[in-house]
This record gives C-alpha cells, structure tokens and sequence, in this order.
C-alpha cells in the first residue's frame, strides 16, 4: 500500500511541475508578446509623433509654394479677355494652367516622401513642359489671328471653367505632403479636362484640337493613377 501511495504522490507530482511548466511557459510567451507589443507600441508612438510634426513641416512648405503657384495662375487667367476664338483662348489659359501645375509638381518633388509619386509627377512635369512648348511654337505662327465673334454659349461655358479654375480650386491641405499634393492636383486635372472639352467642341484648328484630345485623355489617366497612388497609401 505504501509503495501504490508513493507511485500515486510521484504521478501527482510529475502533473503538477508539467502543469507548471505549461503554464509558465504560457505567461513566458504571454509578456513577451505583451513586452513586444508594448515596445513597439512606444516606439510607434514616438515615430508617429516625428512622423506627423515632420509631415507638418513639409506641408506647411508645399502649401506656401503650391499656394504661390495657383496665385500666379489666377492672376495671369483673370487678366486675359476672351476672344472668342476658341483655338486662341484654349491655348492661351492653359499655358498658365500647366505652368502652374509645373510649379506645384515641383513643390511636391521638394517636400514629398513617396518615391512612387515623386517619379509620376517628374513625368506629369517633363509631359506640360512638351505641351507648353507646343502651345508656344503654335502661338508663335499665328501671325494673321484676329479675335472672332463670341457665341454666347461658349462664353458661357468658358466662364464657368475659368471660374472654377480661379475662384473654387484652392489647395487642398491635408495631414501630410501626399494627401495634399493628391487633392489639389485632381481638381486642377478635372479643370484641364473641362476646358479641353470646350476646345474640342469650338476648336477649328487640328493643332490645338489634337492637343485638348491628347489632354483629355492624361488628365482623366492621371486622377485615375492618383487615386490609386491614395488608396495604395492607405492601405499599408
């Protein structure tokens, strides 16, 4: 009997430094993953805290220079009177339109992070320079140009879109250079968009007319990309 009692008190035992065992195996695991989780959760913090004071900086920058650049636009925009001729008018709004974006791509280039975006806008800005030179050697031939009648409905649509262009589009401020570079420049693409519209219904000349088609289409493929580029961020 005492040998059985004996086997019994050894196989309690051997249960109990097993149960022991596990369970400070577990609590090991435990606060390790807790002390991890709590590690990085302090260096997160303090890496947020960088990050967003950092984000703030470059932003605030970006803004003064993206805000300079939509000023200069507005003004040289405001100043030109319509002539009726569409062609004309097509190419003499967006010389400044794409300047101005030039001069925004160029601020984000100067303040940005996101290596992905950065080589888009290099690529939108070397694309407007193209145009811009177009614009130019065009204008340049136009020896003979004489303004035409204005249509009151091209009047009309013209005027809303250099409204929109001048007094509703500002830049878009958000938490970081991205966001704001992203907002603002999907505007100023819509607003291409709506006045190479214009051109392609009231233009006569092929020249300016291959051009707002050319427009057409990189500004709607632009906002598509810069929504991706947004969402792309989001989701990491």
């Amino acid at each position: 009997m005492k040998r059985i009692s004996l086997l019994r008190t050894e196989v309690l035992m051997v249960m109990l430094f097993s149960a022991l065992f596990l369970f400070s195996s577990c609590k090991s695991e435990s606060d390790t993953d807790r002390m991890r989780s709590d590690r990085n959760e302090g260096t997160t913090d303090e890496d947020k805290d960088n990050t967003l004071n950092n984000d703030r900086t470059m932003t605030g920058s970006m803004t003064q220079s993206m805000n300079a650049a939509m000023n200069n636009m507005n003004e040289t925009i405001k100043n030109y009177s319509i002539t009726g001729d569409s062609d004309y008018d097509f190419a003499m709004i967006m010389m400044p339109h794409h300047q101005a974006a030039i001069d925004m791509g160029q601020a984000y280039l100067n303040n940005g992070q996101n290596t992905a975006l950065k080589d888009m806008v290099q690529k939108d800005i070397e694309k407007q320079k193209q145009e811009i030179a177009e614009i130019k050697d065009w204008l340049a031939r136009q020896n003979n140009y004489s303004p035409g009648t204005i249509d009151p409905n091209y009047k009309s649509r013209i005027d809303k879109v250099v409204a929109d262009m001048t007094g509703n589009m500002d830049v878009r401020v958000q938490d970081n250079p991205e966001n704001t570079y992203i907002n603002t420049m999907t505007s100023h693409h819509q607003s291409a968009i709506d006045m190479a519209k214009i051109e392609q219904q009231y233009g006569k000349i092929n020249a300016m007319k291959n051009l707002s088609n050319k427009i057409i289409t990189e500004q709607q493929d632009g906002i598509k990309k810069l929504q991706d580029m947004r969402t792309g961020m989001m989701n990491k």
